[in-house]
């Protein structure tokens, strides 16, 4: 919708989707596993009720971890 309302073509935009970002997608995710690394994961599916979905908060700051508890129970 964003890249429709500045102009482009639906047929541009959903082609730039399925052939660069898609794929810059899986290379990164092949790549890095960021899921398997992150240390706080934030189910953000119902955006105005995030979830804490993975914590490990012995290698957080105190400081971070109350940071991020208290953003989820805003």
């Amino acid at each position: 919708a964003r890249d429709m309302a500045r102009g482009r073509p639906r047929e541009v935009v959903e082609h730039r989707m399925n052939y660069r970002y898609f794929p810059a997608q899986r290379l990164y995710r092949a790549a890095f596993d960021p899921v398997r690394r992150a240390e706080v994961i934030i189910d953000n599916d119902r955006w105005e009720h995030p979830r804490l979905a993975r914590h490990v908060s012995d290698r957080l700051p105190r400081a971070v971890e109350n940071a991020i508890t208290a953003l989820v129970r805003a």
